[in-house]
């Protein structure tokens, strides 16, 4: 477990067996440094994060940094706020470098559930740019995670140290993702699967989500459909919360394939009401898509069309490459399906090329394949 620890409930930090009590400005305060370990804040930055309702000034940001410099001095030094010149001020983390090899593994894997989570890719890339400064080395499979989302498939591609049930789990996704060729990667991870390749931590979510979302566009809808009593099941009983959303979306998907719009537009309100609970722009994003294509299916193409554009506003606000070509993937896949509107498959596939050439996925699927044929057929 990670040696600090902050207590809203209490507005206190504690330390292993101490606690320090802050007032609340000054919690909000240390809470906001804490999302971003490392990373230095203006002044400006930081009134915007904490005193979004106030009309406070510079000196109410310094004031609030000496008070909580005056009470962290009792963390025996592992924690401090330092002053960057000219730029204003980061937290730093100082445990022994053994005691937090330890204890960081937990808790790096409870930020990046956190950061992916929420749909933030740019505190991701924080985490792994300031690993020798935040006194950690990442490992897999935190590292891996990181990569994924990032959309660093090249390095899975090349890397021969990194663990194989890694490179299969993540060059599969990126074959689904890029290559539109769903029942070949469908092939991939029923074997990946069968010879037990994956690692365990992605061995559930394939089967509950990313197998379901391939077999959806490899057509075998009904099949797809008739797995959902079970996967709803599977999540409850497992209490897998973060999936709740996800799998509905999924769902509501496989609905409009199978032409049950009535079904559909049912699914879209209960998801509507659990997002206002949990708004988490992944899920945001992927929404408004469907949302949109509903909309164009009821004739109204202008407001799908406007949905469409503010789902693609909301997910590239995750800064996640894997997020963004997952729902461009979803727009050209379903285009002749679903939208059939040449203007919204044009602009997008414009995008999907610009994409593709950023991340180095253009041309690499023959690579690809070549590398899963050799492991996995």
């Amino acid at each position: 477990m990670f040696p600090i620890k902050l207590n809203p409930d209490e507005q206190c930090m504690e330390y292993r067996s101490k606690k320090i009590y802050l007032l609340p400005k000054e919690f909000s305060l240390l809470e906001f440094f804490f999302q971003y370990p490392g990373k230095t804040f203006s002044r400006s930055q930081l009134l915007d994060q904490v005193w979004k309702m106030d009309a406070p000034v510079d000196r109410t940001v310094d004031d609030h940094v000496y008070r909580i410099r005056k009470k962290i001095k009792e963390l025996d030094g592992v924690l401090r706020i330092e002053t960057v010149r000219g730029r204003g001020y980061r937290l730093m983390i100082n445990l022994v470098p053994a005691v937090y090899e330890s204890e960081m593994t937990g808790h790096i894997y409870e930020l990046w559930k956190k950061y992916h989570r929420d749909g933030r890719g740019k505190s991701l890339q924080v985490l792994a740019e300031n690993q020798k400064e935040l006194g950690f080395h990442l490992t897999f499979p935190y590292l891996g995670f990181i990569k994924g989302c990032l959309g660093d498939f090249e390095w899975f591609l090349t890397n021969d140290e990194i663990p194989l049930g890694e490179r299969i789990y993540y060059l599969c996704y990126g074959h689904y993702i890029t290559e539109f060729n769903p029942e070949k990667t469908l092939f991939y991870f029923h074997n990946a699967m069968e010879k037990k390749l994956l690692p365990d931590l992605f061995q559930l979510e394939v089967e509950i989500h990313t197998v379901i979302e391939i077999m959806l566009d490899a057509g075998e809808i009904s099949e797809a459909l008739s797995r959902f009593d079970s996967i709803h099941k599977t999540v409850k009983q497992y209490g897998l919360s973060d999936f709740v959303i996800l799998v509905a979306l999924t769902e509501c998907r496989g609905l409009m394939l199978a032409g049950e719009w009535e079904k559909a537009e049912k699914q879209l309100r209960q998801i509507k009401e659990k997002l206002t609970k949990t708004p988490y722009l992944r899920e945001l994003g992927y929404y408004h898509l469907l949302k949109g294509i509903f909309s164009i299916y009821s004739g109204k193409t202008e407001e799908g069309k406007w949905l469409i554009d503010q789902g693609w506003d909301i997910m590239q606000e995750t800064h996640m490459a894997a997020n963004m070509l997952l729902f461009l993937h979803h727009i050209l896949f379903q285009s002749a399906r679903l939208i059939n509107i040449a203007e919204i498959e044009t602009k997008y596939h414009k995008i999907w090329d610009q994409l593709l050439l950023k991340y180095k996925l253009k041309g690499r699927g023959r690579e690809v394949e070549l590398f899963l044929d050799k492991h996995l057929l």
